[in-house]
């Protein structure tokens, strides 16, 4: 595929090297790390494994204090369709199902991966509904947890992570487009 571009505005670019971005993603916390690689293997389309959970034991083990364990029961709503988005939640137990605007489930969620995180580090209302297909166990985090967390990385790691959930959200909606078709 090729695609074409045509100037709308003027604008000034800023490239970043592939080595010096690597170099500083390695380095970076494991909450940024973690958002990074699940962010990835979801624009991707990579099947979940055990090697792509989305936060890390260690992340867990290290943060436990500030994350909070809800349970949702099955046919609970998690969040609704412009809500505020205050927290994202990472899947301990159980099924959570991601319904559109027509209430058409989107993706199911299972073990191990988070949501929310997209409309909650952009600062928007929710675009999408969650629901618990199963009885779920979450693990809940605040914003202003994730907040702390990312101001420990460099300024192009939490560049890299916002620009990555764009892209994610992007791809989440062309897929959305194509399943209709």
């Amino acid at each position: 595929m090729q695609l074409q571009f045509r100037k709308l505005t003027d604008l000034s670019l800023r490239g970043f090297g592939a080595a010096e971005l690597k170099k500083q993603v390695n380095e970076s916390k494991v909450f940024s790390q973690t958002i990074i690689k699940y962010s990835l293997s979801r624009i991707f389309d990579q099947k979940r494994s055990a090697k792509y959970f989305s936060f890390e034991d260690e992340f867990i083990g290290k943060n436990y204090d500030f994350l909070k364990r809800i349970r949702v029961a099955r046919e609970e709503d998690v969040f609704r369709l412009n809500e505020a988005a205050t927290k994202m939640f990472f899947i301990e137990k159980g099924s959570i199902g991601i319904f559109s605007r027509n209430n058409k489930q989107i993706a199911e969620l299972g073990v191990g991966e988070c949501f929310g995180e997209s409309a909650m580090l952009n600062d928007r209302t929710r675009r999408y509904t969650a629901v618990a297909n199963k009885d779920s166990s979450l693990l809940l985090i605040e914003d202003d947890k994730v907040e702390k967390e990312l101001a420990k990385d460099t300024p192009l790691v939490r560049l890299s992570v916002v620009v990555l959930l764009k892209r994610l959200e992007l791809m989440n909606r062309l897929r959305m487009v194509k399943k209709r078709g």
